[in-house]
């Protein structure tokens, strides 16, 4: 791991003459963006290359309004001691470590370098000292971010605020051992500030009303992915999921499709009799009435053998893992 060393540099706000300048130079300032974000990897020679190319590529470094940057962001830790970490591909590194440049963010980020990308690695004390730093680094990966990771951290989404001002995030992914009223206020709140249409939670065990919230973010999201982790001192042939024991979760599922919700995915292979027959001839049956395209997919026990049929404009599988879609949705997962 080492400190990010980008070469020095002076925005140029003087004026160039366009005498004996090459057809590049001689291109719109936009349409000159353009190609460098093309080749983010040329950033470096591009500045060496003309003081009016330069000038382009400084101009680029600063602004926050490209797309997207950055693959994925993890952060993680306890309080007064988080970290986030940047992953993104080689090809875009020197024109994220010129944007880092630009932040004065290079002294405090470290990157570590492996085969298929590179990893950029905040490490923060106290949040409220570090808040402009937080969303210079925000700032520095663009205006969309592909991926969101949050683990055990209801303490770091002060930083996340901080950090996702002004991004639009598409995937959120949460993981919790155990969840409680407030990450559920913070996760709805993230998701509603940043447009997330697509939520992953990671789940052991629950002190709050699953139910309550899953139909709060299912107005949001159009997207869900549950995950049940095992969980300690309880049976794995309990009907149990999310923190409840023997919950009528077609009647939940169904009310969640009501809203912006059109895919939910269930992984519970720790309890998986969660489900039960009963419960799965509802969803079969009322489903396909809803009078939207909906997948749903779930662990499940109670169909004691394979079987696939169809009903309306849906395609039914039971088996361990129970499904019901419309044909529009196929090839098609959260």
């Amino acid at each position: 791991m080492q400190n990010i060393q980008c070469r020095q540099y002076e925005m140029e706000s003087e004026s160039i003459p366009v005498q004996g300048l090459s057809p590049i130079e001689l291109l719109p300032g936009e349409i000159v963006h353009k190609i460098i974000i093309l080749v983010p990897e040329a950033v470096f020679e591009l500045r060496l290359t003309s003081r009016l190319l330069r000038s382009r590529v400084d101009e680029l470094a600063v602004r926050q309004s490209i797309a997207a940057i950055v693959e994925q962001v993890t952060i993680y830790g306890k309080e007064n001691a988080i970290q986030i970490r940047v992953d993104m591909s080689k090809i875009i590194s020197n024109f994220y470590e010129l944007r880092l440049k630009s932040r004065f963010l290079n002294g405090v980020v470290t990157r570590s370098v492996y085969d298929s990308f590179n990893r950029y690695v905040l490490k923060t004390g106290e949040i409220l000292r570090m808040e402009e730093q937080l969303m210079n680094l925000g700032a520095s990966m663009g205006t969309r971010l592909e991926k969101l990771y949050l683990f055990d951290c209801v303490h770091v989404f002060p930083a996340v605020h901080a950090l996702l001002k002004g991004i639009r995030l598409e995937k959120l992914i949460f993981k919790a051992d155990t969840f409680c009223d407030e990450d559920w206020i913070n996760l709805l709140s993230v998701v509603n500030d940043h447009d997330v249409e697509i939520v992953a939670l990671n789940v052991g065990n629950s002190v709050s009303n699953p139910a309550k919230h899953l139909l709060e973010l299912s107005t949001s999201i159009r997207s869900l992915y549950i995950h049940q982790f095992p969980v300690n001192d309880v049976d794995r042939s309990s009907p149990y999921f999310f923190g409840v024991f023997h919950a009528e979760w077609s009647e939940i599922f169904l009310k969640m499709f009501a809203g912006a919700l059109d895919k939910l995915l269930i992984e519970n292979n720790f309890c998986p009799d969660y489900l039960t027959k009963r419960c799965a001839d509802q969803i079969i049956e009322k489903i396909p009435k809803l009078g939207k395209n909906i997948w749903f997919k779930s662990t499940c026990n109670a169909f004691p053998e394979r079987e696939e049929y169809s009903v309306r404009d849906y395609l039914v599988q039971g088996g361990i893992i129970f499904s019901i879609f419309n044909a529009n949705y196929r090839k098609m997962a959260p």
